[in-house]
């Protein structure tokens, strides 16, 4: 199950409060969700979002995605683990290069055998024909 932490909209039409959920992808906005993690009220001015820290950081662990919106949220609220979050994104990124390009190294030399037996192959045939 693909996990997301987004927005889930609440309130009346012209005063909207926000939950921020964990929730399963192919849920809707308003749908259910796993966990509730804080709430975001936009027509407040100081004090408008609340974010459990901790559990942001657990669902993150788990492989959990945020959404832009959540993510800047979080940035005010809890930069800590936004920034270890980001942190972590970039070693991920730095071992999947690092192995891809030592797997293409290792590649790459017997691709460079097969083409230039192949020539050789199609020059056989061509003889073989007349």
């Amino acid at each position: 199950m693909a996990l997301k932490i987004r927005l889930r909209q609440q309130g009346c039409n012209n005063r909207q409060t926000f939950r921020v959920v964990v929730t399963d992808v192919r849920c809707k906005r308003d749908g259910k969700y796993v966990e509730k993690l804080g709430w975001y009220l936009p027509y407040l001015a100081d004090n408008n979002c609340s974010i459990d820290g901790e559990r942001l950081k657990f669902w993150l662990s788990q492989g959990a995605t945020m959404s832009e919106q959540v993510e800047s949220l979080a940035r005010s609220v809890t930069p800590d683990v936004i920034k270890e979050y980001r942190e972590q994104k970039i070693e991920i990124q730095k071992k999947k290069t690092a192995k891809r390009r030592a797997s293409g190294a290792k590649t790459a030399s017997p691709k460079e055998e097969v083409k230039a037996a192949a020539p050789k192959k199609a020059a056989k045939k061509a003889s073989v024909k007349k």
